[in-house]
């Protein structure tokens, strides 16, 4: 086995050596600015179809008694992306099916389970006991229950840490399901819905590309509802054209900010960022937030590009010194293209504060700047030992990697969109202290990145991975290394839907974007990085999303 270290030989450090790297362009260039309209009337319309078809779903769900169907119904509900709007419907039919008692059905006692885990019930696992031998392992039986099989896998990737049952249910389940789906006796909506569950988790899985695909499955369900399904592709294309005139306004600001024309070595990533956006706040009120996150972490990506691959260390060092002093008129001894990267910082600052000041929650912003100064910082120690042919210890690697995954900022940067105004400074100082949920979905963000990227060689100056780190640590090969890192992502999973079960003073709608930051990494990262390659699956997903009307008929 080749080591890591031959791979990547010590170089004397060079503080004047400029990197480049040449990235895809942008698929996208103005669709969204050009895209035209869909008419008033049309949009009227509409809405007063959806407002009628609420208020019928509203009776079925009231007048929905049978516990088993008033599961089924919440459950279409709500991977049908309609959960936002029938809250107060959710919370009491959850309320009512928490008394029941289950009985046997396999199905009906993981889709119980599954609902009221992803409600925020700590429903104890032990119930799966029942369907499993002497030996702890899953009744044989159950290998031709399809139905039963993929909801016991659903409802497994909910597990906590120790709940050993639940990793034997995906083992259990994932052997059966690929076998099972290909019967004739299966349901075309369940062959479907299986081999999308094995792609993607419900758990997984971005909120509103589940939806789309959903309503494709749902449609094939000989026991759907009618009024429901209307109401799906109706609202998704509604919801659709809101978010082509969001994007259509960023695009705009995007186009006449023209950073990529004066920046020509970096991403040009916005309608990617706005997906990633969409992926964290789906919901359609949500849309400063939308706003607020594709600002940030678009310039974000530039900032990254800068440290990673134009910059040099002579360059970096008093770059990085002026972002932490905040010093507009320090910034004036720098070269002209960092110059117009911290103008542009400094502007979506001072809009985001103009923004939350008539509510009086401008100081969210303070936590914003102070969560990108720190990205700075970590940026330029990882240059620094890319310069120096460092070789960090797996333990070092970790503690730096959590912060340049970006996503403790970015967490921040979705809070402080937040339409919810009455968010205090706790919310704010818990957040920036990195605390265990947000180091989890940190952790779990590099270490798939890393994985996906392990196949690329290293540039020279570039600092070596996680993977790296981790082999040469263990005296094993990055392929091993891998498998490991694996284990820990899964683990990564646990702790958050631990994180996100245990009581808080820290409202669920603070710590509910951690679980959506680490969707949209299972999405991005699921077979290679999308984020660097957008012409492939992510592109698909942005049309699917942002592009193509649902066919109504």
């Amino acid at each position: 086995m080749a080591s890591v270290l031959e791979q990547h030989p010590l170089k004397a450090k060079v503080e004047s050596v400029r990197k480049s790297i040449q990235y895809e362009p942008s698929y996208w260039g103005d669709f969204f600015i050009r895209l035209s309209p869909v008419t008033q009337e049309i949009d009227s319309s509409v809405e007063k179809r959806v407002e009628e078809l609420k208020r019928e779903m509203r009776k079925v769900m009231r007048n929905t008694n049978e516990p088993l169907q008033k599961m089924n119904l919440v459950d279409a509900v709500q991977r049908l992306g309609l959960g936002y709007d029938f809250e107060e419907e959710i919370d009491e039919a959850l309320k009512q099916i928490n008394d029941v008692c289950i009985d046997d059905d396999l199905h009906a006692f993981a889709l119980w389970f599954r609902l009221l885990r992803q409600w925020g019930y700590n429903t104890p696992s032990d119930g799966f006991n029942k369907f499993t031998n002497e030996h702890g392992k899953f009744n044989d039986s159950l290998n031709s229950d399809a139905k039963g099989l993929l909801s016991l896998y659903e409802a497994a990737h909910l597990a906590l840490p120790g709940e050993d049952i639940l990793d034997e249910a995906v083992a259990f389940t994932m052997h059966y399901l690929p076998l099972i789906k290909n019967n004739n006796k299966v349901s075309v909506s369940l062959a479907m819905d299986i081999e999308r569950a094995l792609y993607m988790p419900l758990r997984k899985g971005m909120a509103r590309l589940q939806a789309r695909q959903y309503i494709s499955i749902y449609e094939k369900d000989e026991q759907r509802n009618e009024v429901l399904l209307e109401l799906a592709k109706l609202d998704c294309n509604r919801v659709q054209r809101l978010l082509q005139k969001e994007l259509k306004n960023i695009s705009l600001w995007w186009k006449e900010l023209a950073l990529i024309e004066k920046l020509r070595f970096a991403r040009d990533r916005l309608v990617e960022c706005y997906y990633w956006a969409l992926g964290v706040c789906p919901e359609p009120h949500q849309s400063r937030s939308r706003r607020v996150f594709t600002k940030t972490v678009v310039l974000t990506s530039v900032l990254d590009d800068i440290y990673d691959h134009y910059g040099t260390i002579k360059e970096l060092t008093p770059f990085n010194d002026v972002i932490q002093r905040w010093d507009m008129e320090a910034m004036k001894q720098l070269p002209d293209y960092m110059q117009i990267f911290i103008h542009a910082l400094a502007d979506i600052f001072e809009e985001f504060e103009k923004d939350l000041s008539p509510e009086g929650n401008s100081f969210r912003v303070d936590y914003l700047k102070k969560a990108m100064k720190n990205t700075s910082r970590f940026y330029l120690q990882e240059a620094i030992w890319g310069a120096e042919q460092y070789v960090p210890t797996f333990e070092e690697r970790l503690s730096v990697s959590v912060q340049t995954s970006g996503y403790p900022m970015l967490h921040c940067a979705t809070l402080v969109g937040l339409e919810e105004i009455n968010l205090t400074k706790e919310v704010y100082d818990w957040v920036t202290t990195i605390p265990k949920l947000v180091y989890s979905i940190a952790l779990h963000s590099r270490l798939m990145d890393d994985i996906v990227d392990v196949k690329i060689k290293l540039e020279e100056g570039q600092v070596i991975s996680t993977v790296q780190c981790y082999a040469l640590k263990k005296g094993i090969s990055e392929q091993e290394a891998c498998v490991d890192l694996q284990k820990m992502i899964k683990e990564c999973c646990k702790t958050i839907n631990e994180e996100l079960l245990k009581p808080s003073s820290i409202p669920i709608v603070a710590r509910k974007p951690a679980l959506n930051l680490n969707c949209v990494a299972e999405v991005i990262y699921k077979s290679h990085n999308s984020y660097d390659e957008p012409s492939t699956d992510m592109k698909d997903n942005i049309s699917a999303l942002l592009v193509n009307q649902v066919p109504i008929i």
